[in-house]
């Protein structure tokens, strides 16, 4: 079981960088990884009477952390290295 569970995690993982090898091929930047200002400008009002607010700084922090615990460059695009194990042969090479 523990062998599938890891073929499932290195599958699942080829597929999030090809679509974002695919998105970064089509012209999505690390400046798409954001939200409408609306929703960082507003709070929501919890129905404990609390709110919740997220704002700009604290979102790209977590976009950072998304980046890294994906195994994506600090801007958000796949490293070189990985590009082979995705088969996708018409992402551009950065180096």
């Amino acid at each position: 079981m523990a062998g599938g569970r890891r073929r499932a995690a290195g599958t699942a993982r080829r597929i999030v960088r090809a679509k974002r090898a695919f998105n970064l091929r089509e012209g999505a930047t690390a400046a798409d990884d954001t939200l409408p200002p609306r929703m960082l400008e507003t709070p929501l009002e919890l129905g404990s009477g609390r709110r919740a607010a997220l704002d700009a700084t604290r979102l790209r922090a977590m976009v950072a952390g998304y980046y890294a615990a994906r195994g994506l460059d600090p801007e958000g695009r796949v490293v070189a290295a990985d590009l082979p194990d995705l088969l996708l042969d018409e992402v551009e090479d950065r180096e």
